[in-house]
């Protein structure tokens, strides 16, 4: 990436997110022409080094649990739930 030396690269602890932890990368570049190009760099090479570390970024994930559902919608959930050929009866 076109980042200068000076002044110096910073990396910054945020704080803890949810389901993170959160940093800021910050770079001086020379051109502002290649800012955008350049973050787009750095954000993939410090996605390629968790990777290459064993390092998975975490998505949220949210269930739901329902409390009273009528017969009816029961129904259509399980059949949605199904595969085509199990939604048509056919076993084969």
């Amino acid at each position: 990436p076109a980042v200068l030396d000076e002044p110096h690269p910073l990396t910054l602890f945020l704080g803890f997110g949810p389901s993170s932890l959160d940093f800021e990368l910050r770079a001086w570049v020379a051109d502002f022409d290649v800012g955008l190009a350049t973050k787009s760099e750095l954000s993939v090479a410090v996605q390629r080094a968790l990777a290459e570390a064993g390092i998975g970024v975490p998505f949220p994930q949210r269930d739901l649990h329902l409390r009273s559902v009528s017969p009816e919608a029961a129904s259509e959930i399980d059949r949605a739930g199904r595969s085509p050929a199990e939604r048509s009866g056919n076993d084969d």
